[in-house]
């Protein structure tokens, strides 16, 4: 069994009166997440330390999300190949990460990327992806070995990653997002892998990934991240901020048909497959902010002038009769 080393740091006495974190990815079967892109252009992670205001607030909001699911390893292709994984991460890109649960850790055992029909990554070692509970200036250290397979050809490797909880505040997000009492983790991994290119002749690539993910008390997943990747020479760049269902709005369309878009200053939705009648299209920012409401008359189609340019970003557009009762709830994406 590899060794975990978590350590303390010496601070003063106030620090360990902060509060403690036990919800840092501690997932259970069933949970369930939406991230929405934020433009991470020249994005910087802000300061560490106590009572620190991260304020991302003016940042744009992207068109593209991405839905994170718990499942059971059963439930996926390649349950049958990593046996002791107890939960499953299921990504709407087809990515699969396959972890062993305990009280206070998860362990990534597999990867897989349904995309590329392949089970590219599995660890002979298995890598700390989570620490808990935690508090701020905790931090844990992990050593790990991985064994893969690309197109083919075996691929061996390891690395380090180590995770700092460097600092504690108030975190602002886009749409009037405001969370109280978050934790950051400062996340750090590296990694070389090597194959044979040529007999005898071996090519290593250097993986480097350097995250912030900010953590608030309720949910399991973080409500923020900013992760820089640096692969072979090549980077990228990604920030994300966790969906939070506005609470002024009252429920979710079960119109699986229902079309919004917006069009040269126009918001279209079609396939409400209503009768005639007077209805409410009322549109909200993602804190639940009402932007816009407009009466109409419609059947199956409807069209609004959107009274004021919208930034980019993600909205959300509801539909309601002349009783306020709600017909459709849909997110939508604005692009400039």
């Amino acid at each position: 069994m590899k060794k975990l080393l978590v350590v303390l740091l010496t601070f003063p006495i106030a620090v360990f009166a902060q509060r403690s974190y036990n919800n840092l990815d501690n997932f259970t079967l069933g949970d369930n997440a939406t991230y929405v892109d934020v433009d991470e252009s020249g994005m910087q992670a802000g300061n560490s330390g106590a009572n620190i205001t991260w304020d991302f607030s003016n940042v744009a909001l992207l068109s593209d999300t991405m839905r994170i699911s718990i499942v059971s390893p059963a439930s996926t292709t390649w349950g049958s190949v990593f046996t002791g994984a107890d939960i499953t991460e299921r990504h709407s890109d087809g990515r699969y990460y396959y972890y062993q649960k305990t009280a206070n850790n998860n362990f990534l055992i597999g990867f897989a990327d349904s995309s590329r029909n392949t089970v590219s990554y599995y660890t002979k070692n298995s890598a700390m992806f989570a620490n808990r509970p935690m508090k701020y200036t905790d931090s844990a250290t992990d050593v790990f070995e991985d064994s893969s397979a690309f197109s083919g050809t075996p691929v061996t490797g390891g690395g380090f990653g180590k995770v700092i909880a460097d600092g504690y505040g108030t975190l602002k997000l886009p749409g009037n997002v405001t969370y109280n009492n978050v934790l950051r983790l400062k996340i750090y991994q590296y990694q070389a892998d090597s194959f044979e290119i040529s007999p005898g002749v071996k090519q290593t690539f250097i993986a480097i990934t350097s995250s912030y993910w900010w953590y608030d008390t309720v949910s399991n997943f973080a409500v923020f991240k900013l992760d820089s990747f640096s692969v072979g020479g090549f980077s990228d760049k990604r920030a994300r901020m966790l969906y939070k269902k506005p609470t002024s709005i009252q429920s979710v369309s079960s119109v699986n048909k229902l079309r919004c878009y917006f069009a040269d200053g126009v918001l279209y939705i079609d396939n409400i497959g209503v009768n005639d009648g007077n209805y409410t299209v009322s549109l909200y920012d993602l804190s639940g902010r009402l932007l816009q409401a407009q009466a109409v008359k419609a059947k199956n189609n409807i069209a609004v002038d959107i009274q004021t340019p919208f930034a980019s970003g993600v909205y959300v557009v509801r539909v309601s009769d002349n009783t306020n009762r709600i017909i459709a709830v849909k997110r939508i994406a604005v692009t400039e």
